[in-house]
C-alpha cells in the first residue's frame, strides 16, 4: 500500500485533535444562536467531560472553547488543528559544544557567565542562561562535580568532645 494512501486513511494527531475540537463546538458554533444562548451552551459544555481521541475524558476551559468557535468561524476545520510543532533542537549544537568547552576551561564559571560569553560571541543565536545550565548538567559538567572537591567550613576533632572556636 502506498504511503500516501495510508496517510489518507489514518488521520494524524493534529487532525484527530481538530475532530475532537469540532465535536465539542459543533452545536455551539451555530450562526443562528444569540450571544446569550451561545453563552449558556458554552457554560454547560465547560461543566462536563468530553471524550477525547485517546479514549479518555477531558474537560475544557471557557476560553479554549471560545477560541475554537472563533477559529471555526474564521478558518473552518483547518483552523481547529493545533499548530505544527517545530522539531529538533533550537540551539546550534556547535554553540552548546562551545559552552561545554568554556566550562571545562574554567570549571568555576557559572552558567550565567557562560551564557553571557556565548551571547557576546553569537548574538541572537546564543542560548539562554537556563538552556546552558540544563545542557551542562546533562553532560555531567556541573561546577560542583568539576571543582576541587574540598568542602568549605568542615573540620574534624582530634578527640571526642573537643571544642574550639574558628574563623
Amino acid at each position: 500500500m502506498p504511503a500516501n494512501h495510508q496517510s489518507q486513511t489514518a488521520p494524524d494527531h493534529r487532525e484527530r485533535e481538530a475532530l475532537h475540537r469540532y465535536a465539542v463546538i459543533r452545536e455551539l458554533a451555530d450562526e443562528n444562536l444569540t450571544p446569550r444562548q451561545r453563552g449558556a451552551l458554552v457554560r454547560a459544555a465547560v461543566d462536563h467531560l468530553h471524550p477525547d481521541p485517546t479514549g479518555g475524558l477531558r474537560s475544557h476551559s471557557r476560553s479554549s472553547i471560545d477560541r475554537w468557535i472563533r477559529a471555526w468561524h474564521q478558518g473552518g476545520f483547518e483552523a481547529l488543528k493545533p499548530a505544527q510543532r517545530k522539531r529538533g533542537p533550537l540551539t546550534d549544537p556547535e554553540i552548546l559544544s562551545a559552552a561545554c568547552d568554556l566550562r571545562r576551561e574554567q570549571p568555576e564559571r557559572t552558567g550565567a557567565q557562560i551564557a553571557a560569553i556565548l551571547a557576546a560571541l553569537h548574538g541572537e543565536a546564543a542560548p539562554s542562561e537556563r538552556t546552558v545550565q540544563r545542557h551542562l548538567a546533562a553532560r555531567g559538567l556541573r561546577r560542583f562535580e568539576l571543582g576541587p572537591g574540598a568542602a568549605i567550613g568542615r573540620f574534624e576533632a582530634d578527640r571526642p568532645n573537643q571544642l574550639w572556636v574558628a574563623d
